[in-house]
């Protein structure tokens, strides 16, 4: 077997992209997880594969009760009728029936400060992050 060779050399940091509507699809079944801020609450991780410009992003979306309408008006302005009361298991079944691999979207993508990783860039700028709202191929609002 070959040696394994690492080459930090042309290690990059995440790069941000500019504020703008991309192409994507979803590139990792949505995972439930329980919240690391709020105990008792869970989340949903979304992995997505952008088309232009090639590269990963992540989205997160609480289920906490005073929160979950902001996914159900993402899910309502997608075209995708939302589920009434499901306990876990069965919304799990029905979040990865309806994102599956390969599911086609539109991400609305905005800049903002990184609060996740405060401070400043070696240039002084503040470290950057990317917020996504999912719109349908198809939506009107989504400009394709």
């Amino acid at each position: 077997m070959p040696p394994v060779v690492i080459n930090l050399a042309g290690a990059t940091g995440f790069t941000v992209v500019p504020a703008g509507k991309y192409e994507a699809t979803i590139s990792k079944l949505p995972e439930i997880v329980p919240s690391k801020s709020t105990k008792g609450n869970w989340n949903i991780n979304f992995e997505f594969q952008l088309k232009d410009p090639s590269q990963k992003h992540w989205e997160t979306r609480s289920l906490a009760p005073t929160v979950l309408w902001r996914f159900k008006e993402e899910l309502t302005n997608m075209g995708i009728d939302p589920p009434g009361e499901l306990d876990l298991d069965d919304f799990k079944e029905w979040l990865r029936e309806t994102f599956p691999v390969g599911y086609e979207l539109i991400l609305d993508m905005t800049e903002e400060e990184d609060t996740y990783r405060p401070g400043k860039n070696p240039d002084g700028s503040p470290k950057m992050q990317n917020r996504a709202t999912m719109l349908s191929v198809d939506s009107s609002e989504s400009g394709w």
